[in-house]
């Protein structure tokens, strides 16, 4: 029986983009050439795991870009795309059955704040238990961060959780701590995946 279900965020419950030009484009910032991805820039990296201040990131980000820390800020902002549809439909329906929802994301302080605390994004700022690697210093798939959520949801058994990521290594480490985890396809109907895995839980049970 699953009590808990634990999402990631960005290609689960939020469309994003990690591609620096695009996320540059949709804030109105104009760069040179082709920056690459926010994926393997280390200062992001290094940002999401809390081993680097905000200030230092947008320096770092601002040089790569060749525009300002305001703008620099206004791109890594914009990876954040949309909730993706119908999600938020299948959180409430499964918080009125009892089940608690949460999420554990490799994210930073921007983007924690505006899906938390913002209106953008309902579909997570109304999950119970949040765990963000920026705040704990460990991520994903550390099995720290893991236990973490665990302890915040009350310390539901392994077997009664459900997660779902968009990144295989991710599923994997859950899985070897015991954790129902399916991965996700952030191109397709991400809400269908969900809905159609916790189906066939209850087929199973």
């Amino acid at each position: 029986m699953i009590k808990v279900v634990c999402f990631d965020l960005g290609g689960v419950l939020v469309r994003i983009t990690t591609d620096m030009a695009e996320a540059a484009q949709r804030a109105g910032v104009v760069v040179d050439g082709s920056p690459g991805s926010f994926l393997y820039f280390p200062p992001f990296i290094e940002f999401q795991a809390g081993r680097l201040s905000e200030s230092d990131y947008l320096g770092e980000l601002s040089a790569l870009l060749g525009v300002d820390p305001a703008q620099a800020l206004a791109a890594h902002n914009h990876i954040l795309v949309e909730p993706y549809p119908g999600t938020l439909e299948f959180i409430e329906t499964l918080e009125a059955a009892g089940v608690i929802c949460g999420c554990l994301s490799n994210t930073n302080a921007p983007h924690w704040q505006e899906m938390r605390q913002g209106t953008r994004f309902p579909n997570v700022s109304r999950l119970s238990v949040a765990v963000a690697s920026h705040e704990h210093q460990m991520e994903k798939p550390h099995a720290a961060i893991f236990d973490r959520f665990r302890e915040l949801a009350g310390w539901p058994d392994p077997n009664e959780i459900a997660f779902f990521d968009d990144t295989r290594v991710n599923v994997e480490a859950a899985r070897a701590l015991g954790w129902r985890a399916w991965s996700i396809d952030p191109a397709r109907d991400t809400a269908k995946q969900v809905n159609a895995a916790i189906a066939s839980i209850s087929e199973s049970s």
